[in-house]
């Protein structure tokens, strides 16, 4: 807005020109067509001369071109004067029109009230479900994990082997911080234990029933940093009660309780944990970790890795891109008009509020693409989960693929919506065919795909 502000205070010499050849081009076509009046036709180009002038390129600086522009990022005002108005006029009718449309859609097109497209953003149940397996407790505390290799080693997988209650535990239980580390084992009675003191290792010999709760205070410690990691991932790094908060929705989505951001990110690292130590345990006996014991969990791992290389580029820079183009559509607002005073013509006026209803409308399509898939994940999942406080070792690969599938039928619909949008601003039936044949092309292509 500063920038139109600038160029529409220097602009005089412009008006003129675009005005001397608005004549010019006026001249030619009276020459070549004389059926019509020129005094007619000479009164409407004057007209349309005045109207965009006085509405897009006059900017004097008083209160009726003076705008006060609210940030929804930082929530900072900031009062921009001199700017036509016509273009501040269009930008904060865009910006009221979209917000009370937003408003009215998620009052029936909503799940959890933290995970709604206005507080969260886009896909963010997904988004946090996906980005779990990039916060892991061999990256946070090498020691950590060494410690828990050991103990899995000499004592959890002993007790998984030889023990059907055991196995069934680990394989089910949503709170290994407590299982894993009390209810779980039958092996040796020592096991080795590994502390950091300034970078220095310092190894001792104890009980495993001593091991377990030093273990689970070591994890319980790198929590913290754990939680600023997953929240950076999801660009709250600065926001912690955010965090938390919309953690909570998320969480309420896969498994029908509201769980803590905390305990959901310990059960998830203690899992990963429990993954490698599996893939650790397997290389230190001199097996192949694709193979034997190791082959489940070796699968998980790769099909972790597989799914964060997957990104969510529709999810992260769609919004970003609609952010660019309202400022490019803000930013040509001038140019717009100098064109429609050449041709002589509204064409490029009706263009510009044409692109306007076009941005305003990916909002309420976002907003319900963004309900749709939580409502389905949320019916899903939770069948899934069974009603569990978190995910566990029986269900998280299942969780994922779901999350997966649905992040990469989200990202088309995403990628679409430009399209759709376009559409109905235009009520284009071209547009309508072309977003439905783009969509009945990518269904063809995934069924041979499949096949």
């Amino acid at each position: 807005m500063q920038a139109v502000k600038g160029i529409t205070t220097e602009t005089d010499y412009i008006v003129k020109a675009a005005l001397a050849i608005s004549l010019l081009l006026f001249s030619i076509k009276k020459a070549m067509d004389g059926q019509t009046s020129p005094v007619f036709e000479f009164g409407k180009m004057f007209m349309l001369f005045a109207v965009v002038w006085y509405m897009f390129l006059r900017a004097p600086n008083d209160n009726n071109h003076r705008f006060m522009i609210h940030d929804e990022v930082t929530s900072k005002d900031y009062v921009i004067s001199q700017i036509p108005i016509g273009i501040g006029k269009s930008f904060a009718l865009m910006t009221q029109f979209e917000r009370l449309i937003l408003e009215a859609m998620e009052k029936h097109f909503s799940t959890p009230q933290s995970t709604n497209f206005s507080n969260a953003g886009l896909g963010f149940s997904l988004q946090v479900m996906s980005t779990l397996p990039s916060v892991k407790l061999s990256a946070i505390d090498a020691t950590l994990q060494k410690n828990i290799d050991f103990y899995f080693r000499n004592y959890v997988s002993v007790g998984i082997l030889l023990n059907q209650q055991g196995r069934n535990l680990f394989q089910n239980s949503d709170n290994l911080i407590q299982d894993l580390f009390t209810n779980i084992g039958n092996g040796s009675q020592l096991t080795p234990l590994f502390k950091n003191n300034n970078n220095i290792e310092k190894q001792s010999v104890v009980p495993c029933s001593d091991a377990g709760p030093q273990i689970v205070e070591m994890i319980k410690n790198d929590t913290d940093e754990a939680m600023k990691i997953h929240a950076a991932l999801l660009g709250m790094a600065n926001d912690m009660t955010n965090y938390e908060q919309k953690f909570l929705g998320a969480a309420q989505i896969y498994n029908e309780q509201a769980v803590s951001a905390r305990s959901y990110l310990q059960q998830s690292m203690i899992m990963l944990a429990s993954q490698d130590a599996i893939i650790n345990t397997a290389k230190s006996v001199g097996l192949n970790p694709a193979s034997v014991a190791a082959n489940t969990a070796y699968a998980d791992q790769q099909f972790y890795a597989s799914m964060q290389a997957q990104g969510h580029l529709a999810q992260t820079y769609l919004p970003l891109a609609k952010a660019y183009l309202t400022a490019i559509i803000i930013g040509l607002s001038w140019l717009v008009a100098l064109l429609s005073i050449v041709f002589g013509s509204y064409a490029h006026i009706k263009m510009f509020f044409t692109l306007c209803i076009w941005i305003v409308l990916w909002t309420p399509i976002l907003c319900i693409i963004n309900f749709i898939n939580d409502f389905n994940l949320m019916n899903v999942a939770q069948v899934i989960t069974g009603g569990k406080a978190a995910l566990s070792l029986g269900d998280n690969i299942l969780i994922f693929k779901e999350v997966a599938n649905r992040s990469n039928f989200m990202n088309y619909l995403v990628m679409s919506t430009p399209v759709l949008a376009y559409a109905i601003a235009k009520a284009s039936e071209q547009g309508f065919v072309t977003f439905a044949s783009g969509l009945s092309q990518a269904l063809t292509g995934a069924s041979r795909a499949a096949g």
